[in-house]
């Protein structure tokens, strides 16, 4: 189960099984984490970018997800410096991507 204060709208999460898209928060009780695989990354616009190492990236824009023995490591850069924290469900990278950009990310049509 996911902390409710972890919770956001718009945030995807499992609930009851299926993919749910946070609109109420009656129901954060009863939700559960999606987690981050490649697949979802790929719905949610990020591309393939070239493995550095032999790890896997993935990107949009000046963010990075950088896969790593079973974790994922998100890395924004700027001309200034490089952030790096470590996520490991779909509602957390949302919401990571929201409070850096002021954007939402969510699937890709």
């Amino acid at each position: 189960m996911i902390n409710a204060i972890e919770i956001s709208y718009n945030n995807l999460v499992y609930l009851h099984g299926e993919v749910y898209k946070i609109q109420d928060f009656q129901d954060c009780e009863v939700v559960n984490p999606i987690p981050l695989t490649e697949e979802w990354l790929l719905k949610m616009g990020f591309e393939e970018a070239k493995g550095h190492g032999g790890y896997k990236a993935f990107s949009i824009d000046s963010f990075v997800v950088l896969k790593t023995n079973g974790v994922n490591k998100v890395f924004q850069a700027s001309n200034y410096c490089a952030n790096q924290v470590e996520v490991s469900t779909v509602h957390q990278l949302q919401n990571l991507y929201h409070a850096l950009t002021g954007e939402e990310l969510t699937i890709k049509e």
